[in-house]
């Protein structure tokens, strides 16, 4: 089976990234210390086919982040990512993290990812290509 082209369109999440990721940075760094050059929230696509990661490449223990929370795990993917604006004058490529938490309200959801970016000045005007490496596997789902 081919590798797909997987579009997102960005979504307007929560809010809570921003103020979640503050209390995890520093751990998250721990583990990723890359993202230290990522703008501390998240870039959130709505997918156009769903996405499944069976092997991220960062799994964390349970973390204790906030003294209000039960301890969390998380999931980094490595991830590349195109964008051209609609109206197609801008194009950038980057890398960037897909962030999936223990307990997000969105973890159920393999249509919506997060993702942890450099900043982007407005993403919500650009449409999104997430690169899949040749090696990833590919299989048809069925929802239920």
């Amino acid at each position: 089976m081919a590798i797909p082209d997987i579009v997102g369109k960005y979504q307007t999440g929560l809010g809570n990234a921003h103020k979640a990721l503050a209390g995890q940075w520093t751990f998250l760094q721990q583990y990723l210390p890359e993202i230290s050059k990522c703008r501390l929230g998240t870039i959130n696509l709505r997918l156009s086919i769903p996405l499944l990661i069976q092997n991220p490449d960062i799994a964390t223990p349970a973390i204790d982040w906030w003294r209000d929370h039960p301890p969390e795990c998380f999931r980094l993917t490595r991830v590349q990512m195109e964008a051209s604006s609609f109206d197609t004058r801008t194009q950038i490529s980057l890398v960037g993290w897909i962030y999936e938490a223990q307990f997000s309200p969105y973890a159920s959801d393999p249509y919506y990812i997060e993702v942890i970016a450099p900043y982007v000045n407005n993403p919500s005007t650009f449409i999104w290509h997430i690169v899949i490496p040749s090696s990833a596997r590919v299989v048809e789902t069925v929802l239920i």
